[in-house]
Formats: C-alpha cells, sequence, structure tokens
C-alpha cells in the first residue's frame, strides 16, 4: 500500500468485520509504518473521522481505543440522609507517595517521534500519525524469534487463520491450510479443467502471471509454522520482494507482503 487511502479502506474493512479497533492497527502496522509523516497525520484523521461517525454509541476515540463498553449507570432518587458530623479519624491519612503522579499523567505516553503527550493505549500519535511504542498498546512484551509464542511472527497454529488482502482491490480471502488433508495450491483456474484449492482467477490473475498450480502450502504442526513452495510457477513467487525458486520452501509471517507474478497480496494470522 502506498497511501493512506489504502490504508483507510483496509482499516474499514477490518472494523466492519468486527475486529477492534486496536487489533485492526495492529494488523496494518507494516502499512502504516511504510508511509510517510504526511500520509500518516492524514491516515489519524480519517480513522478518527471514520469512527465518529460509524461508532456514535460506542466509548471509542481515537485518543483510547478501547473496546470495554461502559455500563448504563442506574437513575436512583437519592434518599435523604440526617446530617452527621464526620468522625475524627484514629489516625492521620496516608500522606502521598514521593513521586507519584496523578491518573491523567500515568495514562499518558510521549511520542518517540514528536514527543506529543498521548492516550497510553494510543497506537498512532494524534499529533504526527506516528506508531506509539509497543509498550503503551498494554500488551505483554514477547521477544520475536520466541518459538511457539504468539508475539513470533511466525507462530501460526492448529486454529489460525491464514488471510491474504489482494493489494490491488482489498478482496480478503480466508484459509485454513492445516484442515486440509493435503498442501492446498494456491494459483488460478483453467476454463474448468482444473481448479486450485484458492482460485484466484477473478483478481485478474492470468492477466498478473498467475500460474494455474503457483504455490502450496504446507503446515508444520510440529514448529506451528506455515510454509510455502514455488511450484515452478512461470512468473516466480516473490516474499518481501525476494525471490522464492523453484521448489524452494520458505516460512511465512504475519505481515510479509507475497507477490505471485504480479499480483500482490498481504499476509495476515489471524489467531482465536
Amino acid at each position: 500500500m502506498s497511501s493512506s487511502k489504502a490504508v483507510l479502506d483496509l482499516y474499514i474493512q477490518l472494523r466492519t468485520e468486527n475486529l477492534p479497533a486496536n487489533a485492526a492497527l495492529e494488523f496494518l502496522r507494516g502499512d502504516i509504518q511504510a508511509l510517510d509523516s504526511d500520509e500518516r497525520a492524514a491516515l489519524v484523521k480519517r480513522v478518527k473521522r471514520w469512527e465518529d461517525s460509524h461508532r456514535p454509541d460506542e466509548t471509542v476515540g481515537f485518543e483510547s481505543f478501547a473496546e470495554t463498553p461502559t455500563s448504563p449507570k442506574p437513575i436512583l432518587k437519592p434518599l435523604a440522609a440526617p446530617k452527621v458530623s464526620p468522625p475524627t479519624p484514629a489516625y492521620p491519612p496516608p500522606k502521598p507517595k514521593t513521586g507519584s503522579i496523578g491518573n491523567k499523567q500515568k495514562d499518558m505516553a510521549s511520542c518517540p517521534q514528536c514527543g506529543r503527550m498521548n492516550a497510553a493505549a494510543e497506537v498512532l500519535c494524534f499529533n504526527c500519525g506516528a506508531i506509539m511504542n509497543q509498550a503503551t498498546l498494554g500488551v505483554e512484551t514477547v521477544h520475536f524469534g520466541q518459538s511457539g509464542s504468539m508475539g513470533d511472527t511466525t507462530f501460526f497454529s492448529a486454529e489460525s487463520t491464514l488471510v491474504l488482502v489482494v493489494r490491488s482491490t482489498n478482496f480478503t480471502f480466508r484459509v485454513m491450510p492445516q484442515k486440509f488433508s493435503h498442501a492446498p495450491v494456491v494459483g488460478r483456474s483453467d476454463n474448468a479443467s482444473f481448479v486450485p484449492d484458492l482460485d484466484l482467477s477473478d483478481q485478474n490473475a492470468a492477466e498478473l502471471g498467475v500460474s494455474r498450480m503457483h504455490i502450496e502450502l504446507q503446515y508444520d504442526r510440529k514448529e506451528n509454522t506455515l510454509t510455502l513452495v514455488d511450484m515452478k510457477s512461470s512468473n516466480g513467487t516473490f516474499i518481501n520482494g525476494l525471490r522464492v525458486y523453484p521448489q524452494e520452501r520458505r516460512v511465512l509471517r504475519h505481515g510479509d507482503e507475497l507477490r505471485l507474478g504480479r499480483l500482490v497480496m498481504h499476509v495476515y494470522f489471524q489467531h482465536p
């Protein structure tokens, strides 16, 4: 993706599928980081405008994408109470701890790029649109590369879903390769004589150089990873711009850019 409008379109698609705001922005973290500062600032305004117009009854502001609904306050008629003088405390009230700060300051975090203060739960800086630190998202920090953990971008469990989003159309494919009895094939159909497990024909696959049997997906249950194998495609397979050689196995990661011929898709892993 190259513009805030393209990122916004995919954000809206994820939100309309009931994905929480923070999770949708995390899905798009790589695309947001690729934008320049002006485009990120434009994205902030567009996301806020969309959230305000489509979620008017939710207590979800752009400064804090909290997904916890607020409980309605019951309307109660107060009872008259007799006036009673407050009792004298047996001990003096405790003094505030040295160096403590107010709740408002505790819930704020500074932008790593422009230094402006944002809500602690913020994903994007409201001022410059920069990605806030991971620690501000309220997510437990897990080192990448830690095998079998949700923080590892290669982690793909027996219940995970592979989400492929076509860049040019934002069309989304969802597939669980681990549920197949064979390694599912991604490609394009050929006059109904052959139909792959994931058919890209409706995405102009033939014109964009996608082979009938372009790649196959292999799930490694022991390692909890998802790999692809180029099936000697005519126009090649590329992950993040790097060529995958014929019959070569390559581990897919959450956030990868996958190109089959000239058809570009973004790779996301959705975990239960």
